[in-house]
């Protein structure tokens, strides 16, 4: 890669092997990317990607057509869209800390996505539109809209914006119903830290005081979702609109860090004062709507190495305290919280 003699076909695979065998199968991951335009142009290609995966105790087969348009003086600066059909499903809830959250049958996805990325004056703004359409029995939609901006005050002062709506049809199976900490259980699989129970604490996800990033991102109301979850009676919603704010001032790590070029490219260490906003309603049970809120403190750890699009590609670790709830739930609405939190809620 880089030389300019690398041939156009892509290939990126992985094999493991259960100390559980024959009890838990072989699992494996294999993605094949073939380009469609001349592949020294790769930053604006348009390619064919072929995907399989059964591990962790689910399995998705794909196909997508995926374009890319990207500004070559700056790899921040994108357009991506693209058409994604999969088949999946999960056949083995051994590896999830909730089966209850989680369906069984096969889907059978229709998955048409938009992402545009740019650096304006003042910091980095961000926008994905995705949506599902499932071809199988029972069809059912998702659709969901992320919108994001970075303003640098100067230094390490900075405003961080994220706006965020989700909606899902009263079809759709378990792990697309929306909590108001992470959105639906499907974005685990997305970290390797959340993809299987066991990699964190069994004990310490069941408590509630583990984050995992995704949906509104409620990070207080986290411990209330996994609370209802395990008496059973998920609070989940099926529409939710979400603002997060996260306001970064200064500490003397990241200052350190950032007097050491070569290491602030990749490394950083925020502290950062943080509000939650969120509209939620569940078309099946109207008891459940309203308003939450929560206003906190957190510090976060980032190590990011960017792949050859630009694209994040790293850990984020956080400790958070949302010390303020609008709707504690038999609590003090002030009260020193402690959240251990994987990914990050604004992602650059």
């Amino acid at each position: 890669m880089g030389t300019g003699h690398e041939g156009p076909h892509r290939l990126d695979g992985g094999f493991w092997i259960s100390t559980w065998i024959p009890a838990l199968p072989v699992s494996y991951r294999i993605t094949y990317t073939q380009p469609l335009t001349n592949y020294l142009t790769n930053p604006n290609e348009l390619n064919l990607q072929l995907h399989s995966s059964v591990r962790e105790g689910y399995q998705n087969h794909s196909v997508s057509i995926n374009k890319r348009w990207q500004n070559h003086q700056h790899y921040r600066n994108y357009w991506e869209s693209g058409l994604i059909y999969s088949m999946e499903k999960r056949f083995d809830d051994e590896y999830v800390n909730f089966p209850l959250m989680w369906g069984n049958q096969w889907k059978g996805l229709i998955k048409p996505y938009l992402e545009h990325q740019y650096l304006t004056g003042i910091g980095i703004f961000n926008m994905k539109l995705e949506s599902r359409f499932n071809t199988l029995d029972p069809y059912f939609y998702t659709a969901s809209l992320n919108i994001s901006q970075q303003i640098r005050l100067g230094g390490s002062w900075e405003v961080r914006i994220r706006g965020y709506g989700e909606i899902i049809d009263d079809n759709s199976p378990e792990e697309y119903w929306l909590t108001l900490g992470s959105g639906g259980y499907i974005n685990t699989l997305g970290s390797r830290m959340s993809r299987s129970k066991g990699t964190v604490p069994v004990q310490w996800v069941n408590r509630g005081i583990v984050h995992f990033s995704g949906g509104p991102n409620m990070r207080g109301y986290q411990k209330y979702d996994i609370n209802s979850i395990l008496d059973g009676t998920p609070r989940a919603f099926q529409s939710i609109g979400a603002l997060n704010l996260e306001f970064d001032f200064p500490n003397p790590v990241q200052t350190s860090i950032r007097n050491i070029d070569q290491l602030s490219e990749f490394l950083s260490f925020r502290s950062y004062l943080f509000s939650d906003i969120a509209l939620a309603s569940s078309h099946l049970d109207s008891d459940l709507d309203g308003s939450f809120a929560n206003f906190g403190a957190g510090l976060a750890l980032t190590l990011n190495i960017p792949d050859f699009f630009g694209k994040p590609r790293g850990f984020v670790i956080r400790y958070e305290s949302p010390f303020y709830l609008t709707d504690p739930v038999g609590e003090d609405r002030f009260k020193w919280r402690h959240l251990l939190g994987f990914g990050a809620t604004i992602i650059f």
